[in-house]
């Protein structure tokens, strides 16, 4: 007591005020973070600042926000996957022109965050109609592609959304990530250029040679980031979205399984990074799970007039290798909902026919192959481009 009288004389900290003064220091601290994370607004919660450069690349979080009102309105129809289901969003509306509709799509879309979404959205408001999109790159347990993040899936402002989307780590480490991103100049000027190449194909000027230039950029960094390569099925992903898809079926769901068109370009992607074994792999999973719940299952993997498109000035049916235009889509559309005047695109998939199903993709893709060297000579530039060596050869 004598020492802490001293110190408190001399002006010094006694045990109390250090304990006081640590505090407030965290206190400050724990403001900043919030102050910085309300700012970046990673999840784009606030909206209070929207800058190129700064903040703009976000999660899904606000879209995720409108597909629960809107289900919430009416139970509605939704077309859910990955950033190729984009494509469906006029479709769908023209289709559904009497109910409420929505293409939700996340870039990168994982199996464990497709699980938590669809256990979201069972939980929330269960859609009355749901064509899912089951996408071979989201069971890829050995990716190194960064998951998608969302600020909450277990409600909308429920008690804890301070802690959990303002003040917590989390949330401030996602807000330093979304800077970095947005702040990437390459990037940003990058993703500039593929809006205006868009753009341009809309309005029919896109100049010559811009497609293979596009087309192999986006060969060149599936190579870089290695989405397919050392592919290695995520079994105990794959029960959790099953698990999902039941509860949703149970809570009266009507579900149509499909797995999208890719183009030729992608497919033999698939086989030169080796990872084709896995892809068969992956479609006879989907053959056994929709057999076993009893669900519709559309595999519309495929080499025709659609998915065999030259690649060059004025595609009508793809972007780039995995995402298909709206065009496609709307047939796609018509042929999962029974329109009978639909093109024959895509085959129902079961467990019995799928070992012909599978032969027949093998033998397609290398008869495509070898009557369009051009395209066997883009995708092995890419992976040149990406310095990665072909796992195995495009032609036997």
């Amino acid at each position: 007591m004598a020492l802490q009288g001293q110190a408190a004389a001399a002006g010094g900290l006694t045990p109390g005020r250090y304990l006081r003064r640590a505090g407030a220091a965290l206190l400050l601290l724990w403001a900043l973070m919030a102050a910085w994370t309300v700012t970046v607004d990673p999840f784009g919660l606030f909206r209070l600042v929207e800058e190129p450069g700064f903040n703009q690349d976000k999660s899904d979080a606000g879209r995720l926000q409108s597909l629960l009102r809107l289900l919430k309105r009416d139970r509605g129809v939704v077309v859910l996957g990955s950033s190729r289901v984009a494509a469906f969003d006029r479709p769908l509306r023209e289709r559904f022109p009497g109910e409420h509709s929505m293409a939700f799509h996340v870039p990168d879309l994982r199996a464990p965050e497709l699980a938590e979404l669809l256990e979201f959205i069972g939980n929330q408001a269960p859609p009355r109609r749901l064509f899912l999109a089951l996408d071979f790159f989201a069971f890829n347990r050995a990716s190194g592609v960064v998951a998608p993040q969302y600020a909450r899936l277990d409600g909308l402002f429920w008690p804890d959304f301070v802690l959990r989307n303002l003040l917590s780590w989390d949330a401030f480490r996602e807000a330093i990530r979304v800077v970095a991103r947005s702040g990437d100049a390459a990037e940003t000027t990058k993703q500039v250029a593929i809006q205006a190449d868009r753009q341009a194909e809309v309005t029919g000027k896109e100049p010559p040679g811009k497609a293979v230039a596009r087309f192999r950029d986006v060969v060149t960094r599936y190579f870089e980031r290695h989405f397919y390569g050392g592919f290695r099925f995520d079994t105990a992903g794959a029960e959790r979205v099953e698990q999902a898809i039941r509860r949703l079926t149970d809570a009266g769901t009507e579900v149509v399984l499909f797995i999208g068109p890719p183009h030729a370009a992608l497919l033999a992607t698939l086989r030169a990074s080796g990872a084709w074994p896995a892809f068969e792999l992956f479609q006879r999973h989907v053959a056994g799970f929709a057999d076993s719940a009893g669900l519709p299952v559309w595999d519309f993997v495929a080499i025709d007039d659609h998915s065999g498109e030259a690649v060059g000035a004025g595609m009508q049916w793809y972007q780039d290798p995995s995402h298909y235009r709206p065009a496609l889509a709307a047939l796609l559309l018509a042929r999962m909902a029974g329109d009978t005047g639909a093109p024959p695109l895509g085959l129902r998939l079961t467990p019995a026919g799928v070992d012909d199903l599978l032969a027949a993709q093998r033998a397609a893709l290398t008869g495509y192959l070898e009557a369009h060297p051009d395209l066997v000579r883009l995708v092995e530039g890419g992976a040149a481009d990406a310095g990665v060596p072909l796992s195995q050869p495009l032609l036997p």
